[in-house]
């Protein structure tokens, strides 16, 4: 024998449940504002100090040295030739 359907009751929330429901998701928003806020500030203070070690790095002569600019073709002889490649000098290389 077919038995009806009956629908589902729904429990309507009472006012208690919906503050509770309300200021949990109020504080989860705040919390995940602050943890996000948290973060870029850490993340901008990490990439300043970053930028500022890069530029210390670079401009104190260790990666840029003035062998490496007074060259006439800083990028002719990069890379080493084969090993034991017998190579004459090109007079055409620069």
């Amino acid at each position: 024998m077919k038995t009806l359907k009956t629908a589902k009751k729904t429990r309507v929330p009472s006012d208690e449940d919906v503050a509770a429901t309300t200021i949990q998701r109020y504080y989860r928003n705040y919390i995940s504002k602050r943890i996000t806020e948290q973060m870029r500030e850490t993340h901008e203070k990490r990439d300043e100090e970053a930028a500022v070690q890069i530029q210390e790095f670079t401009w104190n002569g260790l990666w840029a040295p003035h062998w490496y600019y007074s060259r006439q073709n800083p990028w002719a002889h990069d890379h080493l030739p084969a090993k034991n490649s017998v190579k004459r000098w090109n007079p055409y290389q620069f």
